[in-house]
């Protein structure tokens, strides 16, 4: 099982003791879960690639704007899902869009699909 620091989230060989990355004091006795190390990979750090959202503005926006910034925000968690799924070459956060503005919003049902499959990957990694 591979290790993972525990500062930047990046994975370290079993046999290291020192992050090759930050430099951080690896614990030999560390057993990270998969969501941890998603977290740390994409979160923990300062040059994470997922941004950080508050899901009560996206919501309070989305009214406000009559659900043209929910347009934005489905297509920045599309881009988002793609980076931590490894799949960046999935459909785009603005073809998610545009499709489901040509099916008058039954692509989304298959979009959801799609996101709980991408996050079931990106949890499942190790």
């Amino acid at each position: 099982m591979s290790k993972f620091c525990s500062k930047c989230g990046n994975e370290v060989p079993d046999d290291v003791s020192f992050c090759n990355k930050c430099g951080n004091p690896i614990d030999s006795n560390t057993n990270d879960t998969a969501n941890t190390t998603v977290v740390n990979n994409f979160y923990g750090n300062s040059g994470s690639r997922v941004t950080n959202r508050n899901i009560v503005l996206s919501i309070v926006l989305s009214f406000i704007t009559c659900g043209i910034y929910m347009l934005y925000w489905m297509s920045t968690i599309t881009d988002d899902a793609n980076v931590v799924s490894d799949e960046t070459s999935d459909t785009s956060g603005g073809l998610t869009i545009v499709f489901a503005i040509i099916t008058c919003g039954i692509y989304t049902l298959y979009w959801y699909y799609k996101m709980g499959k991408k996050l079931a990957i990106a949890g499942n990694k190790q």
